[in-house]
């Protein structure tokens, strides 16, 4: 990953006064980074769709949930990333009942930073043919918070292996992209 492009990203979506146009640049600025296959952003909601969703049993309340809310990458098998409403569109919060190894749901579901390495040799994730046909090596998660609330959860994928001096980074680009996030949020208030 690279300093330079982080920060001009970080400075772009600073100045956007959409929530969805924050959203947007930041899953396609990431997912340009060297070796990034996917990024994403999963932000705060309701509990809306709990009666089909997936992970409705290891959900604690049902009233609130981290929503799948950007989307982008490029797949080495032609799949198409921008989706939102796949399988991974709900993660309930705070869920220790999860059936894979440390992964990148665990790590969105508990909001804490979390890094994951060499995780092409784990056998326990939901979908361990994805993380192989993809070449998946790396995940970094961090949370989003702006003034002791977490809006959301960053998500990225690596096809290489995430020193700890690019998660730092990412790590602050993430608490620029809770600010970016918040601001475009206030901007959408006052327009109403």
């Amino acid at each position: 990953m690279q300093l330079d492009a982080l920060q001009e990203l970080a400075v772009r979506i600073s100045g956007e006064r959409s929530v969805d146009e924050v959203l947007r640049s930041i899953v396609h600025g990431l997912a340009q980074q060297t070796n990034v296959a996917l990024a994403r952003v999963w932000v705060t909601g309701p509990g809306d769709v709990c009666p089909s969703c997936r992970m409705r049993d290891a959900c604690p309340d049902h009233t609130a949930c981290l929503h799948l809310s950007a989307s982008a990458g490029t797949s080495l098998t032609g799949a198409q990333w921008s989706r939102t409403d796949g399988t991974f569109r709900r993660v309930p919060f705070g869920n220790a009942r999860m059936d894979f190894c440390p992964s990148p749901v665990r790590a969105i579901a508990t909001e804490r930073a979390g890094q994951l390495l060499h995780v092409s040799t784990c056998t326990q994730w939901a979908d361990p043919e994805w993380i192989r046909q993809e070449t998946i090596e790396s995940f970094a998660g961090h949370p989003l918070v702006f003034r002791d609330e977490t809006l959301g959860v960053l998500g990225v994928f690596r096809r290489a292996l995430i020193n700890e001096q690019e998660f730092g980074w990412l790590q602050m680009f993430a608490n620029q992209a809770a600010a970016a996030l918040a601001n475009a949020r206030a901007f959408s208030e006052l327009d109403k």
